[in-house]
C-alpha cells in the first residue's frame, strides 16, 4: 500500500515540476490524454468506413482525416516527437474501433530504417502500436518487416 502510495505521490510531484503540454495549443494537458482546449479527442473526428479490393470488403478505422488539428498532431509526433502527442493520437484513434469488434493482435506496418533515421532516430509507428495495444488490451505483433525504401508519400495526390 505504501508503494502505490508513493507512486501516487511521485506522478502528481511530475506533474507540478513538468507538466505534459498539449502539442497543438502548449495548454497544459490535466488528465491525459484531454485537452481542454483543443476538444481532443474528438468522437466526431472518428472514421469508420467499409471498402471494397482485390480481396474483397475490408474495414478502415481511422481517427480522422488526415487535416487540421489531426494533420498537425501527427505532424507533432511523427517530426518533433512532442511529449503527449502520442497519447492524444492513441486515444482519437481507439474512438473509431468498435466497441464489440474483437480482435486477437496488432500489427503495426514498420518505418524502413532510413526513414526512421530522417526522422530523428525513432520509429512513430511503432510507437504508436505500441500505444494503441496498451490502450486497445491486444498483443503487438512484429509480423511485417520493411526491406524495401520507398519515397515518402508527402506532397503526392490520391491517384499516386
Amino acid at each position: 500500500m505504501a508503494r502505490i502510495r508513493g507512486l501516487a505521490w511521485s506522478g502528481v510531484l511530475l506533474d507540478l515540476l513538468a507538466p505534459i503540454g498539449c502539442p497543438l495549443c502548449g495548454g497544459r494537458l490535466s488528465t491525459p490524454p484531454d485537452c481542454p482546449r483543443c476538444a481532443l479527442p474528438d468522437r466526431a473526428l472518428a472514421v469508420r468506413e467499409l471498402r471494397s479490393g482485390g480481396s474483397g470488403p475490408y474495414l478502415v478505422l481511422s481517427g480522422g482525416w488526415l487535416r487540421g488539428p489531426l494533420r498537425r498532431l501527427v505532424h507533432a509526433h511523427k517530426y518533433r516527437h512532442a511529449p503527449g502527442a502520442r497519447e492524444l493520437l492513441v486515444a482519437q484513434t481507439c474512438l473509431a474501433v468498435p466497441p464489440r469488434l474483437r480482435w486477437d493482435a496488432l500489427v503495426a506496418v514498420p518505418s524502413h530504417a532510413t526513414r526512421c533515421r530522417e526522422r530523428g532516430g525513432s520509429d512513430a509507428v511503432a510507437e504508436l502500436a505500441r500505444g494503441l495495444s496498451r490502450a486497445l488490451r491486444l498483443p503487438l505483433r512484429r509480423l511485417l518487416r520493411r526491406v524495401r525504401y520507398t519515397p515518402p508519400l508527402t506532397g503526392r495526390r490520391r491517384a499516386e
